[in-house]
């Protein structure tokens, strides 16, 4: 009889004890939604605004546009700032009460949004503004070379078509100019990031941002030796090939090969240097046209998107291009600076790729979780798509190149392809690495510390007495502070992606050299397994429902360090 009673007195203190639980849960649930509807309230109305202003100043250059863009991202950063509803974020994150699928993501997320606002207005205001001046000086930026002034894509035609050395120097040379008017404030603004970063408990600003973005910093860095390891003796011998053909080409010793002779102001993309150049393919072609005819052939139109976007150079505009989901509804606009090569194929392909992702999330999910999981993810698919500018039955059936051409381009286009990937990873190194040593030391010699990677990873030589500041000159160390290093990630799960639509949707081995112009299917399986889903998963958790898989750098290897 005793121990009857004991177990029915343990059995109404357990239900006791879940009632209580449960009437816990029910209360933070209920503070959690008003402080969700109270975010919405303000935030919604202050990004569109933001993001029309944002984009505005970066497609007309005027001055009121920047001011009001700045004023617009101090109003959000009162928002984020909130003591008291960051409070409450953090006690319902560390208590782990929340068990709602979509409230607690949601929670997730905005503790992320709110961590990094929560230090006085005053450093915020300076930082904001500080930003929107280094901002506004690329886009206003024109390089001065004999007597007239130069955009970037300009610039990038004079390294690409030039074979005059002197020429080739000059142009290379004034693409740094804009080193000089930034280095000083983006060096203030990265002292400032730090700040806020000590502040919040992180060593420094790199380290919070990749925290906070989910991302584990010892596990990014041991990803970035892999690929170090896996690519540095596939890239050497590449690179020695190149430089017999670039001497050649420039008649210099290989020796003698600065970074002015690699066709492009980093040395980020491949050079055309095999015996088909890419270009012709693209000469004569209406880009938008072709984009839309591939977009709308796999199921995911963007037709609607490319009207309202701004494509071509302008006096003023950024001449860095982006795609903007103005209101998480719809609106959404890609900016480039177009001409007629293979390179604006891709970008517009790539861009496409991001218009497509926003354009496909399901609406019904939250405001909040109306993005991607991560901007890697979103790259990936954009830099799927790109690819697409260099694939033969792409350039067969959407440029309608004749099928005698298609054997060759089918040689030479895989070629590019691998060489590109071995181009862009080992460039990758070199930005992830600076940053990350920037912000962990930014009084250090940054220019020093940045041709030592270059020397390093790209194997470029550095012109003797540079002293300037051309770490500076690359824009997203300035505007798009600590994401580079996501691109290459991006690269690792599009070659994750490619091999997976290959091998599971549609079941053969060639897959996308073959089978994926004019296939709704892929639209289909993208839509199902990325677009749909938002950011209601974080990014292992996706990867792995869609590619039955986490984030692994082996399909890179597979598909390029292996390519013969």
């Amino acid at each position: 009889m005793k121990k009857l009673l004991h177990f029915i007195l343990l059995g109404v203190f357990a239900l006791s004890i879940f009632g209580c639980k449960k009437k816990d849960e029910e209360k933070a649930t209920k503070k959690l939604v008003a402080l969700i509807d109270d975010y919405e309230s303000k935030m919604i109305p202050l990004q569109k605004d933001y993001h029309l202003a944002a984009f505005k100043s970066s497609t007309k250059g005027m001055e009121d546009d920047y001011e009001n863009a700045s004023l617009l991202k101090i109003g959000i950063a009162r928002v984020l700032s909130n003591p008291e509803s960051f409070a409450l974020l953090k006690e319902l994150k560390q208590s782990g009460i929340i068990s709602d699928t979509l409230l607690k993501r949601q929670l997730d997320i905005l503790f992320s949004l709110y961590m990094p606002y929560q230090v006085d207005e005053e450093t915020q205001v300076k930082l904001i503004t500080l930003e929107n001046k280094i901002a506004q000086t690329f886009s206003e930026h024109r390089a001065q070379l004999n007597s007239r002034e130069y955009s970037d894509l300009e610039l990038e035609q004079i390294l690409t078509t030039s074979r005059d050395n002197d020429e080739l120097r000059a142009a290379w040379e004034a693409s740094k100019q804009i080193g000089a008017k930034v280095a000083q404030n983006i060096i203030l603004a990265v002292k400032k990031r730090n700040e806020i970063a000590l502040k919040m408990g992180y060593n420094n600003y790199f380290e919070m941002q990749m925290i906070l973005k989910g991302l584990n910093p010892a596990q990014i860095n041991e990803l970035y030796e892999e690929l170090d390891i896996l690519t540095r003796e596939p890239y050497s011998q590449l690179k020695a090939e190149l430089d017999t053909i670039l001497a050649a080409y420039y008649k210099v010793p290989i020796e003698n090969l600065m970074p002015w002779n690699y066709q492009n102001r980093f040395f980020q993309q491949a050079p055309q240097i095999y015996d088909l150049k890419l270009d012709k393919f693209y000469e004569n072609t209406d880009l938008i046209e072709k984009a839309n005819l591939f977009y709308n052939g796999i199921g995911l139109s963007v037709d609607n998107i490319l009207m309202a976007s701004d494509l071509f150079p302008a006096a003023k505009k950024s001449q860095l291009g982006f795609t903007s989901d103005i209101d998480r509804e719809g609106d959404i606009r890609i900016l480039l600076n177009l001409d007629k090569s293979h390179y604006s194929m891709s970008s517009l392909l790539y861009e496409c790729g991001f218009a497509a992702y926003y354009k496909n999330i399901d609406r019904s999910l939250p405001y909040i979780l109306r993005e991607a999981p991560q901007f890697f993810i979103i790259d990936a698919i954009a830099t799927f798509m790109s690819n697409f500018a260099a694939n033969p039955v792409w350039i067969r059936d959407i440029l309608q190149v004749p099928e005698e051409e298609l054997e060759h381009v089918k040689k030479v286009s895989g070629k590019y392809l691998r060489l590109e990937k071995f181009v862009f990873s080992r460039w990758a190194q070199v930005m992830y690495r600076f940053e990350k040593e920037m912000y962990a030391n930014p009084d250090q010699d940054l220019n020093a510390l940045w041709w030592q990677l270059v020397e390093k990873y790209q194997l470029i030589n550095r012109p003797v007495m540079r002293h300037s500041s051309d770490w500076a000159t690359k824009t997203h160390i300035a505007t798009q502070p600590c994401t580079y290093y996501q691109y290459m990630l991006g690269e690792l799960v599009a070659a994750q992606i490619q091999v997976y639509i290959n091998s599971e949707v549609l079941k053969s081995e060639d897959g996308c050299m073959l089978d994926c112009v004019n296939n709704p299917i892929i639209g289909d399986y993208l839509k199902k397994m990325f677009y749909n889903k938002g950011a209601l998963y974080n990014y292992n958790e996706l990867l792995k429902n869609a590619t039955g898989e986490e984030l692994s750098a082996n399909y890179f290897s597979k598909l390029y360090i292996r390519m013969n």
